[in-house]
């Protein structure tokens, strides 16, 4: 059972180290060309960017001690007189096509000594194999390139995921926090209303024993001016007092409210720090199977 488990993990491997080769296969034809029908080497470079392949083919091309630049006409790239020794000791013209196609960019090159005679395996298999190697480690730089473009945009989602999993806790925490000092306030405001209802009490007496002093005083007398004045004054006291205990409760009401929030919004972030979880999780993966697709491409 172990033998076929790694048998098994053996094949898969092999499959995609396979595939990553096959995807990078480089294949000779008769082709149209601005000088005709010619032989070109062509691959297709899965995931990559027209953009990319152009702008790095004519880093690629342009070799050796020649002035010429890769100039574009009519959506053919060409070069003459650059140095490729490794096919040929003789200055070479180039001319490549770089096109668009399914989940690739498939580049043609036409490789030729005087603009007659073009390379190919059947008229020279030493330089037609040695064409094949450039085209194709042309093609596996610019592959690399682009899966290495998307570990680095997989790996900018991960921290991204990260980020929001730890705003998420950082939020909750700070939401513990809050619950935490709307309870020590309310404690404090019980104890406020605690004494704010002795004083009530106190003052409650105060009024009625100085109601009792001026029915007993003598109308439009300065005596019961004055106690008549200090009266409404402790009436004042009072419902200063009465309204400093509905201010106690109100807060008390409006804590409790926050408190009831915060614990829903502490509830709804632990749902979505699980499912940030899972993402992390999920994405870790994915970015293991592209460093695996990276380290396949040969």
């Amino acid at each position: 059972m172990k033998y076929l488990l790694a048998l098994g993990i053996l094949f898969t491997f092999f499959l995609s180290t396979i595939y990553a080769q096959d995807s990078l296969r480089v294949a000779q034809a008769e082709k149209q060309m601005s000088h005709g029908i010619h032989n070109g080497f062509s691959v297709d470079i899965p995931q990559a960017r027209l953009k990319d392949v152009v702008n790095g083919w004519k880093k690629y091309i342009r070799r050796g001690e020649t002035k010429a630049s890769v100039e574009n006409n009519d959506d053919e790239y060409q070069i003459t007189g650059t140095a490729l020794t490794n096919i040929s000791a003789q200055p070479m013209n180039v001319y490549a096509q770089i096109k668009e196609v399914e989940k690739a960019i498939r580049i043609t090159a036409y490789l030729t000594e005087d603009d007659s005679n073009y390379i190919s395996t059947a008229a020279n298999t030493e330089k037609g194999e040695a064409a094949s190697r450039m085209m194709r480690d042309f093609a596996r730089m610019q592959y690399r390139l682009a899966v290495e473009n998307e570990l680095n945009n997989e790996t900018d989602n991960l921290g991204k995921l990260e980020s929001e999993k730890e705003d998420l806790i950082h939020d909750n925490e700070k939401a513990d926090k809050n619950i935490n000092e709307y309870e020590r306030k309310i404690d404090r405001a019980k104890t406020d209303i605690e004494a704010n209802g002795s004083e009530q009490s106190k003052r409650r007496a105060d009024v009625a024993n100085q109601k009792e002093v001026v029915r007993a005083t003598t109308p439009k007398t300065e005596t019961y001016d004055l106690e008549e004045k200090k009266l409404n004054s402790l009436e004042k006291e009072l419902k200063k007092l009465e309204k400093e205990g509905e201010n106690l409760h109100s807060d008390i009401d409006g804590w409790n409210s926050d408190i009831r929030q915060q614990k829903r919004n502490i509830e709804k972030n632990e749902d979505w720090i699980k499912e940030k979880k899972e993402s992390i999780s999920k994405q870790k993966d994915h970015l293991k199977d592209v460093k695996t697709k990276m380290e396949n491409i040969r």
